[in-house]
């Protein structure tokens, strides 16, 4: 018997072996499971993504460009078929002139052997078809047509690049996940590509794509030129136009996929589509769209939009997609679709041009015409409105109120993507789409307190400034808003302020620029390299500069005379020169007596000359009264800065030490602290208020300068900080890092944070030891020591402090409606009225002076119980709380409050809702209720069985229905809901302990909550998204809003440090940075 000789593979079998295997029945596992070992071309097959008629789609690695791909190939059985090829090349073509967000990028075209591909972006999503199938129930109205919204976008720049597609359908919409920043241009993320959808079982934002434009058609709309029919193959039935199906030559126009866009919008909201079969599609028979919504009716304006995409005749449909993307953004705003013009009017217009003649009896007949279409506009014109019946009165409303919470989720879910921006530190996107949301909602985006707080927080970040190599040095033009930066590359960068704008990029010098500095007249910029070289250029014209040769070591200090004509600088051996400007002459030369590679710098004012060595600083006064002093260290200096006042020097050490040193007398150096990272970087705000710091750990930390008790820090670079600087006019500050950026900041008052620390009793924080005047334009709070002081909200200035004697340890502060009079309850239960002055003093602080007003009697049952919650209820009405949980209410008789009634109950106070309009209060009791109490006399109105384990937190604002709580069972789940809708709360794992407090912005749309873990979070109400969580302060022991949403006060301690006295921290919701942007040019 003869054995058969295997026949070696072809060139061509070797090619479509790969896809040969896929498909081969006997491989184990679905398509998406089998796993190729070979490789197609320069690309690794991996897995099958999907199968067409025509072709199959495979993911695939590119291991040249190192990003992984979507290979579409033709099926094995169409290799030679001259119309699949054709259909490939043409939707390469096609697909290759358009780049938009929403169509999927083509990135190569190509063929191996008989084997033609297309190389596309990868999206992992699933496609539209798979997702509505995943849905438990059709979409709303609003998240379809959002979608659509999305798909038209795309679609639109396909047709104004001529393209029809010619066969959309769900399964060529490809769903897209956002969340890999590296899959999509961050350019893309603030046009209105996206949508809120749900992937996998959670909300995310999703980037809907057009695929698969192997049936398009050209046309020509640009140069007028007549669309010529070409040979068309209609796409998948369900969702073509009736003409598609009637003709087998047809010239391609946008109407055949507004028709399709139409079948999907509907199938999206009923589960539908449109037509149950072809023949009544043929047969022109009306969609019945109403009838087939089976979860909720479906508004009038989205009916019509969907009526009007599939118009049996062409010319009814949409004639562009710029229009039913007009009508689409004007349903989801809730505004009215725009008006067609009467059809009547038009068909008597035509009939009176047709028959019009010059003669008598045309003209006789034309005005007889006329007056039969005057009397029919007449009669055609809509009659006086009716009166609004109440249950037409009940709609507005109920559409009123859906219109709203339509936006703001749509606020809510785009806040929270923006926060996700911040905080994987895409500023730039965060900020376009913050302001796309002020333009999109209007005042709700204003009114949100998530919103501010984010927008606020973005604004104190203002942009980043990209160079090459390490920056060590920059200036700011005394005069221009030019800011010019240098560092280890050589190379000298102007940018114009605030714009980010470069103006020039100049020459490299040869070596690194260790300092440069704008002369004071601002008609010179000075260099200093490593080359032992001075390098002048001319201001504005930046044009070739002089280099002046010192002929010493490198270069390390520059100080510029006042009046701009000479220079001094210093090597690292401790010779210093001083040269003429003008003349480029060597005016004197001395040796420093401290060697080693010393450093001079001048003060603010110019009053002081610091020389520091490694170990030794040197501080000589040269205005003024001559004078010196020298300092020894046993640490080696890292920098040195003077306060604008000449004052005081801070010294910081490379082992992480803080110096302080006054300048004025012999007083010991002082030692701040210990055990920071390498401070490379000093530098005070102009008016001597705040001191930063850049560290060699990438972080800047700012202090108050007269405590130095450290206030906040910020996180930007990526490397150590290397130079930080306030522009003259003191508006703003920049950083230079290691990692060759520069960031442009705000002045930090801007930031908010008042320097008055909370007491600290026995160890215990203080809750409630701050509260806001009812105008919200003044907070009061009580200082370490036993004092209280008044706060003016717009400046943070002090208006008002008491004396530091008298008054016992503090429980609760309380601001009676009034405006001018606080009221205070102390641990022996006295009670305290203080008199606030109604007009800020001119003279300093005023001098606040309290009376006794009242004594709480002692219980003869519990003579040991001391108060515990003070609730203003009005003017003449207070509630207090003990520790037992008794609750009495003290009325005002004269300057005195008396105890009136007291609560039949025990009830804590300390999460009560005052709703002082209706005089009741909200509390909570031990078995799970809410009740609801009339204040005098005490009164049960109602009660709420809102959990069956005791209640630990509760908040309520009754203006607005909200209501938040947590209980025993759960301490770290926060529910969130509607009061009259409690059943329906929304239970959120919030923090990873016990919840400690809970509050409400003014609109009560938002919650704030502070956990055992002490972190702020900001929740929606409606939905229990995060919003944003605040991680600057870990500390947060407190939380209070003011009464008109505009500030949010915090208690915390800074850094978690439990030595540091607690702070309060004031944020304004508002963004004052931008208004002294607004007023305020750039010097």
């Amino acid at each position: 018997m003869m054995m058969s000789t295997p026949v070696p593979p072809t060139p061509v079998q070797q090619q479509t072996e790969p896809m040969n295997r896929l498909d081969d029945p006997a491989a184990s596992g679905s398509d998406t499971d089998r796993v190729l070992v070979r490789e197609f071309g320069r690309y690794q097959l991996q897995r099958i993504l999907g199968r067409g008629g025509y072709g199959v789609v495979y993911e695939a690695f590119d291991p040249v460009l190192n990003r992984s791909v979507a290979l579409k190939m033709p099926q094995p059985q169409r290799l030679f078929s001259p119309e699949t090829r054709e259909r490939f090349l043409r939707e390469a073509r096609m697909a290759g002139q358009l780049d938009h967000p929403n169509i999927v990028p083509i990135y190569e075209v190509n063929e191996i052997g008989p084997v033609c591909y297309i190389a596309s972006a990868l999206c992992l999503g699933p496609d539209l078809t798979r997702w509505m199938l995943q849905q438990p129930h059709p979409v709303s109205a609003i998240v379809g047509a959002s979608l659509i919204l999305t798909v038209a976008r795309g679609l639109n720049h396909a047709h104004s690049r001529g393209i029809i597609h010619c066969d959309l359908k769900p399964s060529n919409i490809l769903l897209q996940p956002m969340s890999d920043s590296g899959r999509y241009p961050q350019d893309h993320l603030t046009t209105g590509s996206w949508v809120q959808l749900t992937l996998d079982g959670e909300v995310g934002a999703v980037l809907p794509r057009i695929a698969d434009f192997g049936l398009a058609q050209l046309i020509h709309p640009a140069n007028d030129l007549p669309v010529v029919p070409t040979p068309f193959q209609a796409g998948t039935p369900q969702y073509s136009a009736p003409e598609c199906l009637r003709a087998d030559t047809l010239a391609a126009h946008p109407g055949m996929d507004i028709f399709s866009l139409g079948v999907m919008l509907v199938e999206l909201t009923t589960g539908k589509r449109p037509f149950a079969n072809t023949d009544e599609l043929l047969r022109g028979t009306p969609p019945q769209i109403e009838a087939a919504a089976t979860t909720a009716p479906l508004p009038a304006d989205f009916i019509r939009i969907c009526e009007r995409c599939l118009a049996f005749r062409a010319d009814q449909r949409y004639p562009t997609v710029t229009e039913l993307m007009t009508d689409l953004e004007c349903f989801l705003t809730g505004n009215p679709l725009p008006r067609q013009r009467n059809a009547r009017l038009q068909r008597g217009l035509r009939t009176i041009r047709r028959i019009a003649r010059p003669t008598l009896g045309g003209i006789l007949i034309g005005s007889l015409m006329m007056l039969g279409i005057v009397h029919g506009i007449r009669k055609l014109a809509p009659d006086p409105p009716p009166e609004p019946t109440e249950q037409t009165k009940a709609d507005a409303s109920a559409q009123s109120e859906a219109t709203r919470l339509s936006e703001y989720r749509q606020l809510a879910s785009q806040t929270r993507l923006a926060n996700e921006f911040v905080r994987s530190g895409r500023w730039q996107p965060a900020r376009e789409m913050l302001s796309g949301l002020q333009e999109s909602v209007g005042p709700l985006a204003v009114q949100s307190l998530s919103w501010r707080w984010l927008w606020n927080d973005l604004h104190a970040f203002r942009q980043t400034l990209t160079a090459e190599g390490s920056l060590y040095t920059a200036s700011y033009h005394p005069n221009e808003p030019i800011l010019a930066c240098a560092g280890s590359a050589g190379i000298v960068w102007l940018w114009r302020i605030p714009q980010g704008e470069i103006l020039h990029i100049l020459p490299t010098v040869g070596s690194e620029i260790n300092e440069l500095s704008f002369t004071p007249d601002g008609k010179r910029l000075i260099a200093i390299t490593d080359h032992s070289t001075i390098v002048v250029w001319n201001v504005p014209q930046f044009t070739a500069p002089v280099t002046i040769p010192c002929r010493l070591g490198k270069l390390f200090s520059l100080v510029i005379a006042p009046d701009s004509r000479s220079v001094t600088i210093m090597d690292n051996h401790g010779i210093r020169q001083t040269w003429d400007l003008e003349q480029q002459r060597l005016i004197s030369e001395t040796v420093h007596p401290f060697a080693k590679r010393p450093w001079i710098r001048h003060d603010r004012q110019g009053e002081w000359e610091i020389t520091v060595r490694s170990d030794a600083i040197r501080f000589e006064r040269i205005v003024g009264v001559a004078r010196e002093r020298e300092v020894q260290l046993n640490e080696y200096v890292s920098t040195v800065a003077i306060d604008p006042a000449g004052e005081q020097a801070i010294i910081a050490t490379l082992s992480g030490g803080l110096y302080r040193l006054q300048l004025n007398d012999s007083t010991p150096l002082e030692l701040l602290t210990r055990g920071l990272s390498r401070i490379c970087s000093l530098c005070y705000s102009p008016d001597g208020r705040y001191l930063l710091s850049g560290h060699d750990d990438s972080r800047i930390t700012y202090w108050n300068a007269r405590s130095m008790e450290r206030i906040r820090e910020l996180l930007g670079h990526q490397r150590r900080i290397w130079h930080l600087r306030f522009r003259p006019d003191g508006h703003e500050w920049i950083s230079l890092s290691d990692d060759g950026t520069v960031q442009q900041w705000p002045y930090l008052e801007t930031l908010g944070v008042l320097e008055s620390p909370i007491p600290q009793p026995a160890g215990t924080p203080v809750v409630g030891a701050f509260a806001f005047t009812p105008d919200s334009q003044r907070l009061l709070s009580w200082n370490r020591d036993n004092q209280l002081q008044l706060w003016d909200c717009a400046s943070r200035e002090l208006i008002g402090t008491s004396s530091k004697e008298g008054a016992p340890p503090l429980i609760r502060l309380g601001m009676l409606p009034n405006r001018s009079t606080a009221i205070s309850i102390h641990a022996d239960g006295s009670l305290r009225s203080w008199k606030l002055p109604v007009h800020r003093p001119l003279l300093g602080p005023a001098t606040l002076i309290s009376q006794p007003c009242g004594q709480l009697p002692p219980s003869p049952e519990m003579p040991n119980d001391p108060p515990k919650t003070l609730l203003v209820v009005s003017s003449n009405c207070l509630l207090v709380g003990s520790e037992s949980g008794r609750c009495r209410v003290l009325t005002q008789r004269g300057n005195s409050w008396e105890v009136d009634a007291e609560f039949p109950v025990l009830m804590d106070l300390s999460q009560s809702t005052i709703d002082a309009p209706n005089g009741r209060v909200w509390v909570t009791t031990r078995d799970g209720k809410l009740e609801s109490w009339s204040v005098n006399p005490p009164r049960l109105e109602e009660s709420i069985p809102i959990s069956e384990s005791p209640v630990r937190l509760c908040r309520v604002n009754p203006k607005h229905q909200s209501l938040a709580w947590s209980s025993d069972q759960l301490p770290g789940t926060l529910h969130l809901g509607r009061l009259r809708e409690w059943n329906r709360s929304l239970p959120i794992k919030a923090h990873r302990g016990p919840i400690r407090q809970i509050a409400f912005s003014a609109d009560g749309q938002e919650c704030l909550s502070v956990g055992s873990d002490q972190r702020l979070y900001i929740w929606q109400t409606e939905s229990g998204q995060l919003l944003r969580w605040h991680c600057e302060y870990r500390g947060v022991e407190s939380i209070a809003v003011a009464p008109n949403g505009g500030m949010v006060a915090v208690q915390h301690h800074p850094f978690n440090f439990p030595q540091i006295p607690s702070m309060i921290s004031l944020f304004p919701t508002h963004h004052p940075a931008q208004q002294l942007r607004s007023g305020h040019s750039a010097p």
